[in-house]
């Protein structure tokens, strides 16, 4: 695999900043912490950077340590997608979120399709037949919010680490009972937003014995 360029620096305003392959990263103060936020194609040195040059989120980390830990998982990220192949394309093809204006092959019968307001993956028959069961979508359409970690974890091998880590716990908030099913073992309290959502409500509407209990009045004299 051919090595990220890394670059650390400050920018004009004062603020911890990255680079890594064409994207920026600036850590915004807090008041835990820091805050990540990135931007596209920044071209001139990081010195001459402001906040005003990133727009988008990445998260928050609670120190310099923790910022240069964060930047270097997106250079191992960043490594590993570009030594995976994937094949940016056009392919007209109708999805269940409109036209497909751009594409990535994954790998044969894999393919990610973006739309002008959504996006997500088609598996064709033999690649949907080979999900586990537990995974497996009827129709072989995983949309990229949540259900494309359907497709992460049914084919780990297509994807970095990263996005293998984000999978994962995509699947434990959502798709419980196919983690469990996946893993072999039931999760427990903290481990899924969806499975402790669960557990709160039947605690909360445990149906209680009628034997002493008095009749709601209904007006009150």
């Amino acid at each position: 695999m051919t090595d990220i360029l890394v670059e650390f620096g400050v920018t004009s305003d004062g603020l911890m900043a990255a680079r890594v392959d064409g994207i920026a990263y600036i850590a915004v103060p807090i008041r835990d912490g820091f805050s990540i936020a990135s931007g596209w194609k920044l071209s001139r040195p990081i010195a001459e950077w402001t906040r005003s040059d990133v727009y988008g989120a990445e998260g928050a980390v609670a120190d310099e340590s923790a910022f240069r830990a964060f930047v270097a998982d997106i250079a191992l990220h960043v490594q590993q997608r570009n030594a995976l192949g994937r094949i940016d394309t056009i392919l007209r093809v109708s999805t269940p979120w409109g036209m497909s204006q751009s594409a990535t092959i994954y790998a044969d019968g894999i393919v990610f399709h973006s739309t002008a307001g959504h996006g997500g993956f088609k598996l064709d028959r033999a690649r949907n037949a080979a999900m586990p069961s537990a995974l497996r979508l009827s129709g072989g359409w995983y949309e990229e919010d949540a259900e494309w970690a359907l497709v992460a974890t049914g084919f780990p091998d297509l994807f970095t680490y990263r996005e293998q880590t984000n999978a994962d716990r995509t699947l434990r908030d959502w798709f419980p009972d196919a983690w469990e099913a996946v893993n072999g073992r039931k999760l427990s309290a903290g481990e899924s937003f969806t499975r402790d959502r669960q557990h709160f409500g039947k605690r909360c509407f445990q149906p209680t014995s009628i034997q002493g209990m008095r009749s709601p009045t209904l007006f009150a004299g």
